[in-house]
């Protein structure tokens, strides 16, 4: 996974994210994820989603901000509307601990995903499709995150410097 993010004079900040990892039951997959998010002082005004399942398109979702309101767009879906400031992602969690927050959007599924702490440094994502997210930090620095339950199980760290 890498997440690189670049900051610009005008206020705007940009995250890009890719994944790529193969999963194997009977057959090999191999998974791609790309996302991108553009901020400005510090309030996501785009964002754009994809995963591919061998090359094949799976799931895509736009997410706009226009006149103070979000139009959400996945894919085979029709537009909704979300009226809530969005100031966290989901991907923000590998960057900084996230601290007095309730929930975290998902660029991927383009909704607002529940966040609680679990100990001190340690919190959980209730993920969409099932399972969760837990995240670890010292310091209020990222560690690693776990898939929990019934989703495919990995462990994500930091590259060592």
């Amino acid at each position: 996974m890498s997440i690189n993010v670049s900051n610009y004079l005008n206020g705007y900040q940009l995250m890009d994210i890719k994944m790529d990892f193969k999963s194997s039951n009977i057959v090999e997959n191999r998974i791609q994820y790309f996302a991108s998010s553009y901020f400005k002082k510090s309030i996501l005004t785009d964002a754009e989603a994809l995963l591919e399942n061998n090359a094949v398109l799976k799931e895509s979702c736009l997410t706009k901000l226009s006149k103070n309101t979000y139009q959400i767009l996945r894919k085979n879906e029709g537009m909704e509307y979300l009226d809530k400031k969005i100031s966290w992602i989901l991907e923000s969690l590998y960057l900084k601990e996230p601290t007095n927050i309730s929930g975290v959007y998902s660029i991927r599924y383009g909704t607002f995903l529940e966040i609680r702490t679990i100990n001190t440094g340690v919190y959980s994502v209730k993920m969409p499709i099932s399972g969760s997210i837990n995240f670890y930090y010292q310091n209020g620095d990222f560690i690693k995150s776990e898939t929990i339950g019934n989703i495919q199980q990995m462990t994500i760290k930091p590259k060592q410097k």
